[in-house]
């Protein structure tokens, strides 16, 4: 019986990953916009560094195909699609593209997502359109091969579901709301069956978390600013269901407050707060985010309450703002490090990790709204794990 697996190779596993993609670019030329000739000399860093990107499938343990990606102008591309000839007709071409659309809508939430594919190259486009992605109406020359070109595909936003667990018309006939949103994983497919639901109310100021307490719903409902300066207010809810008990998070947003954060992310103004629940500080800018991500179900936002992109501007000072923290922190880590304070050392060492991560994650112009997960996301695991081994040098070289 033959088994597929697919998964990210390790960044030791990189002459594994170098094999199948110069043997990609030797059978197939055409289907790259490189060459075996140009890739044969790449240094052995940067096919290590190229490793967290990318998925490898396996077929009864050879590895015969491959899918990556990368992140540019605010948008996620799907790249270097392969599977090996003997492989193929088995559904891998698929499960690869399945598995980087999955990591890219976890890892890089609300990002859009494209490919392309060359333009005589009709199984390819069978196989993306039967997957969800559409015509993006462009097209453009392919590199290295005049006369031939790109047609461009991009991956709509999942439907949304149908099946909330909460009557959302009474959330949206609380007086004072002007609109109620999905939030969180479910608003852009990243969900798993265990998912809680995040909604968003969005209110004009008038509206009282009382009305929301006499609805009767079995949980804690938290009156405004109970979540702290940036969270604003929210409910926690459990509603009855077939399977037990569902989690649904009611989120007070205020819209003059959205109003004034959707306005200095344009700007890329920064402010970083202390937060319960954050580490290294919660951006204030995560409300905006918010504004661009969730996906309104009833009712409406004002013009002014509208985002539809990560700014470019936010992204700059973004950055180097995170980077900034990321730097003085490591210089203490080290400082107390060398004087055998442990607590202090792995503290800092600790926010330099989280902040550097918030920091690549701006640079992509990807939203986040949480700590959870976050060095994975930006490939800082191992720094994180010097960082609670207090091992300053270790987290200063994986920062670099």
């Amino acid at each position: 019986m033959t088994a597929v697996v697919l998964r990210t190779p390790s960044e030791d596993e990189w002459e594994l990953f170098r094999d199948v993609r110069l043997r990609a670019l030797r059978e197939d030329p055409g289907a790259f916009g490189s060459n075996a000739h140009l890739e044969a000399d790449r240094a052995e860093a940067e096919w290590r560094a190229r490793c967290p990107r990318m998925t490898l499938a396996f077929l009864d343990g050879e590895a015969v195909g491959m899918a990556g990606w990368f992140a540019h102008d605010g948008t996620c591309e799907i790249v270097g699609m392969w599977v090996a000839p003997e492989a193929r007709r088995r559904g891998i071409g698929a499960g690869l593209v399945e598995r980087v659309v999955a990591h890219l809508r976890y890892h890089r939430p609300g990002m859009p997502i494209v490919l392309g594919h060359v333009d005589d190259n009709l199984t390819a486009r069978a196989l993306y359109l039967g997957l969800g992605f559409v015509d993006a109406g462009v097209r453009s020359p392919k590199h290295l091969d005049h006369g031939r070109f790109i047609d461009h595909l991009h991956l709509p936003p999942p439907p949304l579901p149908t099946d909330l667990p909460i009557d959302v018309d009474q959330l949206v006939a609380l007086p004072g709301v002007v609109a109620v949103g999905l939030g969180g994983s479910r608003a852009i497919g990243a969900d798993r069956a265990t998912s809680d639901w995040d909604l968003v109310l969005w209110h004009d100021g008038t509206f009282d978390p009382a009305d929301l307490r006499a609805l009767g719903h079995a949980g804690d409902v938290g009156d405004h600013g109970s979540w702290g300066p940036v969270m604003q207010g929210g409910a926690w809810l459990d509603l009855p269901a077939a399977d037990g008990p569902v989690r649904v998070d009611v989120i007070y947003r205020d819209l003059d407050r959205a109003r004034a954060e959707v306005a200095a992310a344009k700007a890329g103004e920064v402010t970083i707060v202390r937060h319960g629940n954050f580490v290294a500080g919660a951006p204030t800018y995560l409300l905006a985010g918010e504004v661009a991500l969730a996906r309104t179900i009833r009712g409406a936002l004002p013009g002014d309450v509208q985002l539809d992109e990560y700014p470019a501007a936010l992204a700059e000072s973004a950055t180097a703002h995170w980077r900034s923290i990321s730097g003085t922190c490591l210089a203490f880590g080290r400082h107390h490090a060398s004087r055998g304070d442990a607590l202090l050392a792995t503290g800092h060492l600790v926010v330099a990790a989280l902040a550097e991560a918030h920091a690549r994650l701006a640079t992509d112009r990807c939203w986040v709204f949480h700590e959870k997960h976050l060095l994975e996301r930006a490939g800082l695991v191992a720094a994180g794990d010097a960082a609670r081994r207090g091992d300053a040098g270790a987290v200063a070289a994986l920062l670099a």
